[in-house]
């Protein structure tokens, strides 16, 4: 029980610390992004740790397309710190992203209730060592939020990045498909626009 309590505890925190994710991405892209407005129907956050990347990638309605990559990162981040931000944009079908939902609906993407996690995350709840659960923290994760009036959700993975594997190659269905699915619109359907050399 109690290890239930303290990863729904956890996952509260991670939905408001996420929450912001978007908006700390966006903040200052330039005047080279232009930024649709509304919401995202898709985001998709990662945080890799072990390599130094957070990233969130963004799809509107109108098929903009944006990636943010910070890379070169301390972890734990804490202010001060240099790493380098990467913006790449474009614009995916309506075709690709009707598929995209498609997709979502034929594996029931609407009913999942539950985050993914790991066996070592498991063991880490049960030898009650916790996880972090904030962007840039230590612990390594996917999320995945997707919106479009009909087909509605946000999935998590913990734990499934390893350093040197494929990225994500791990990850257990459907988020691994989910996963590849959106790396393809990322990959067809923009290019590298804008490099930035910051500090936190």
């Amino acid at each position: 029980m109690n290890t239930k309590m303290l990863m729904y505890s956890g996952l509260l925190v991670l939905v408001f610390a996420l929450m912001g994710l978007g908006i700390w991405f966006v903040l200052n892209p330039e005047d080279k992004i232009e930024i649709p407005a509304g919401d995202p129907l898709v985001l998709m956050d990662i945080n890799k740790p072990e390599i130094g990347i957070l990233s969130q990638l963004s799809i509107y309605e109108d098929g903009t397309v944006i990636y943010v990559e910070d890379s070169g990162l301390e972890v734990p981040v804490i202010q001060g710190d240099e790493y380098t931000r990467t913006w790449r944009t474009g614009k995916a079908g309506s075709g690709d992203i009707d598929y995209f939902f498609d997709y979502l609906d034929s594996v029931g993407f609407n009913e999942i209730e539950y985050a993914y996690l790991s066996p070592d995350i498991i063991r880490d709840l049960e030898e009650s060592r916790g996880f972090s659960l904030i962007p840039g923290g230590l612990t390594d994760y996917i999320r995945i939020f997707a919106d479009n009036n009909v087909v509605n959700n946000t999935l998590y993975a913990f734990g499934y990045f390893a350093s040197g594997n494929e990225p994500y190659s791990e990850l257990p269905y459907p988020v691994n498909f989910i996963y590849t699915e959106l790396i393809d619109i990322l990959e067809n359907n923009t290019e590298e626009v804008l490099l930035e050399e910051l500090i936190k």
